[in-house]
């Protein structure tokens, strides 16, 4: 080939100094080295001084010789012993070694009108290898899905959920503690601090449905829990308009509006739309 024929009259040092080496152009040249017996000869050195250029980058400087640079592999980040919070963390980190949440925020959109009730997390992450950032969202009742990003530095990771936040609330991440809900955003939770009570959410049979008999009957054991989360996020959340006493459950293949107000349940996605009482039995 023509790339052949001019490099094998000549040693690799002179060909650096007229032309700027890429990888592509490197791994070209150690296929015609291959081909090339003449080329060893003509420049004994250059076995030993190609090996070196193939782990580095070559540039070249306006009126001088190519300045070569050693690839360098990049540093992982630092990690800082931060304070922690609260909040347990996210299963997206099962991967991850040493994992600590830093930062955790939980936003919902309710919307009565269409039976809408969605959630979304905002977590970040410190771990053996860097930070990390993860966003879950989903319908309220279901676990959702989740998205993991990292590692990076502490302020790149600070940057991406203060633009979600933002993004998802139109409030701005450092102004939280005067947070406004706006029309067609996400409202900021203030999660309870109380854990889980064991409490066993019941709703009332009148109506002999499944052979039972009129009484009350207990939730499901996953049902309960979600009812519950629901109603420890109304308790921990006054608002002047109660906008958190009735909100949208997904409960297996069934969608609920649960009233704290009235303690009813109604089956949106049943074509009677059936309403039953329901109440919350102490923890035993």
């Amino acid at each position: 080939s023509s790339l052949s024929a001019e490099l094998s009259g000549q040693c690799l040092d002179s060909v650096e100094e007229t032309m700027v080496l890429s990888r592509t152009i490197l791994f070209t040249i150690k296929k015609r080295v291959r081909r090339s017996p003449t080329f060893f000869v003509a420049c004994p050195a250059s076995v030993k001084r190609l090996r070196a250029l193939s782990n580095t980058n070559v540039h070249r400087k306006k009126g001088g010789k190519p300045k070569l640079q050693q690839s360098k592999q990049q540093p992982l980040p630092e990690i800082k012993n931060l304070p922690s919070c609260n909040a347990a963390v996210d299963d997206a980190t099962s991967t991850l070694s040493n994992a600590t949440v830093l930062e955790h925020v939980k936003l919902v959109h309710v919307a009565l009108e269409t039976n809408s009730d969605k959630f979304f997390i905002i977590q970040l992450v410190s771990a053996s290898d860097g930070y990390y950032t993860i966003n879950r969202w989903g319908r309220t009742g279901t676990e959702g899905q989740a998205k993991l990003t990292g590692p990076m530095g502490l302020g790149a990771a600070k940057q991406q959920i203060a633009q979600k936040f933002t993004e998802k609330t139109g409030n701005s991440w450092d102004a939280r503690a005067s947070f406004v809900c706006k029309a067609g955003k996400y409202d900021l939770l203030v999660e309870s601090t109380a854990g889980r009570s064991g409490a066993m959410w019941q709703y009332f049979v009148n109506d002999y449905v499944d052979g039972k008999t009129v009484g009350w009957y207990d939730y499901v054991k996953s049902a309960s829990d979600i009812v519950e989360g629901v109603y420890s996020e109304w308790k921990a959340n006054p608002r002047a308009d109660d906008t958190m006493a009735v909100r949208c459950v997904q409960s297996g293949h069934f969608a609920y509006r649960v009233d704290f107000g009235s303690m009813t349940q109604t089956n949106v996605t049943h074509p009677g739309r059936k309403q039953r009482q329901i109440r919350r039995s102490a923890a035993t």
